[in-house]
């Protein structure tokens, strides 16, 4: 959990793991899985990226999941604390977004397409 690290330790994974994924070696590893037909190329390398610095700070076995969930949720477990929103590439790289729609607003008119791309 997050509350079991330390967080000058997590901030100091949250940088390694900056900086390995802008390494030139991490993105040619992403490149090549996708050319090579994996479709969640950087998703799977992106995770085993995250476990690879979890045990290079000394998680092991169960751990290491604790310890990517820490890094993944940090922001959540600071949400005031601007170098974490800063360092942390899950928030800092995260295109998502809320959207603009609350509770009461009028849905935009939307044409809806099957997968063989006919509207209904």
């Amino acid at each position: 959990r997050l509350s079991e690290i330390d967080k000058d330790r997590l901030i100091e994974m949250l940088k390694e793991e900056e900086r390995r994924q802008f390494s030139k070696e991490y993105l040619e590893d992403c490149d090549r899985r996708v050319l090579s037909g994996d479709e969640n190329g950087y998703i799977s390398a992106t995770e085993e990226l995250q476990a690879q610095i979890a045990f290079d700070f000394g998680y092991r076995d169960k751990e290491i999941k604790l310890a990517v969930q820490a890094m993944v949720t940090a922001h959540l477990g600071y949400p005031n604390d601007e170098e974490i929103h800063k360092i942390s590439v899950y928030v800092r790289e995260n295109r998502a977004c809320m959207g603009k729609l609350t509770l009461g607003s009028m849905i935009p008119d939307l044409s809806i397409h099957n997968l063989e791309l006919q509207e209904r």
